[in-house]
């Protein structure tokens, strides 16, 4: 064997060597996730098969200026807990979590039934008069105050119980492009969104949120990444992903962390909903050519280090050395999807294994679903349509 063939031999070797490397890689990480939550997704979807489609419009909200409008005049009590009225938001929360589940169930099986059942959600909420939720979240018993207080209490601000229309939009672009669904029903969809999408943008209350130091401006990127790219508006979709770079992981601490969320009554469930939330931003402004997520600032802080100083307080509660939280510290962790987007996008397989073990917040209650407001991690694994 000459020197030559020898070299071109060990060359295409080590080339093999590395491409089976990079194929085992990539088949331990980029699992189907759609098939690993089939079950699951399956059993809510048919749960939401059944029973009438409730809108904002059947329940009554106490000093609301309108029937069709989004009514939230929630507050945090001195135990940590939420009172007032939350109506709007926990069917709002519902609609979002059954039409994600019927369009991911939709996707597994083909069955019209879910597709149908989807649209008729979609036209309830977004186009029907007599049921549909006004595209605004101006619909407050007093806006002003509630704008006034969003840096100090948390709880005040309604961007916070609206977290599940960033999985609407999700969902509701697989529902627009099924083969099944009317374009005027997509047109209609799409519209409702745009004009909500104008209330995030140019409202008053919406600019408070989006220009806020701290928590209301992940919210407010968390939805109104999803609601942009979803209306196809690209001038607001873009604008979030310079404020995701520019300003929200300058939120962080330089160990990866949320130092404000540990002042809260409940540090770890605040500092994980945080991190959730940019999770679904992160995924939300990358592109096939450009990912968000291998974005660091000059200092180092960035997604990969925020998830790292997240990691072991996942895997095990009592590795947290914070103040507890003052109620449901006992039902932490639930599983968090920050973990499987982190975990492929930078192939951290033992980041994708924990999220795998961790159970969903399917069956937890009404305040700590709310704070998972991503039901359907295979929606979110994959890229939407246009």
């Amino acid at each position: 064997m000459t020197r030559r063939e020898a070299l071109s031999g060990a060359t295409m070797a080590a080339t093999f060597g590395c491409l089976r490397r990079m194929a085992a890689q990539a088949t331990g990480v980029h699992f189907n996730v759609a098939e690993f939550d089939r079950a699951r997704t399956i059993r809510a979807a048919d749960a939401a098969l059944s029973g009438p489609i409730l809108t904002i419009t059947s329940v009554a909200a106490p000093g609301a200026k309108s029937g069709n409008g989004f009514f939230c005049d929630a507050t945090l009590d001195a135990a940590g807990d939420v009172t007032g009225f939350t109506g709007h938001a926990d069917l709002l929360s519902r609609m979002a979590a059954a039409v994600a589940a019927l369009i991911a169930a939709w996707r597994l099986t083909s069955d019209s039934k879910y597709l149908e059942r989807a649209q008729a959600q979609l036209q309830a909420w977004c186009i029907t008069p007599q049921t549909r939720m006004t595209p605004t979240l101006d619909n407050t018993a007093d806006g002003s105050a509630t704008a006034a207080k969003t840096e100090t209490d948390l709880r005040l601000n309604p961007l916070r119980f609206t977290l599940a229309l960033a999985e609407f939009a999700r969902a509701a672009s697989f529902v627009c492009a099924a083969p099944g669904t009317d374009p005027a029903l997509a047109d209609g969809v799409r519209a409702w969104a745009s004009e909500l999408l104008r209330w995030f943008s140019e409202s008053a209350r919406g600019a408070v949120a989006r220009d806020s130091t701290r928590a209301d401006a992940i919210f407010w990127t968390m939805q109104a990444s999803e609601l942009a790219r979803f209306a196809r508006n690209d001038a607001v979709w873009r604008d979030c992903g310079h404020r995701f770079r520019d300003k929200l992981l300058r939120q962080l601490h330089l160990d990866g962390y949320f130092p404000y969320a540990l002042t809260t009554q409940r540090p770890y469930a605040e500092s994980m909903l945080l991190l959730e939330c940019m999770g679904s931003v992160c995924e939300s402004v990358s592109t096939p050519f450009e990912s968000a997520w291998p974005f660091t600032l000059p200092d180092g802080r960035g997604m990969r280090a925020a998830v790292a100083w997240a990691y072991p307080f996942l895997q095990s509660r009592g590795q947290w050395p914070y103040p507890a939280d003052t109620r449901r510290f006992s039902q932490q962790p639930m599983r968090e999807n920050v973990l499987l987007l982190g975990g492929r996008a930078w192939n951290r397989q033992d980041y994708v294994d924990l999220w795998q073990a961790m159970k969903p917040a399917d069956a937890a209650d009404a305040e700590i679903r709310r704070e998972h407001p991503v039901t359907q991690p295979a929606l979110w694994a994959v890229r939407p349509p246009a």
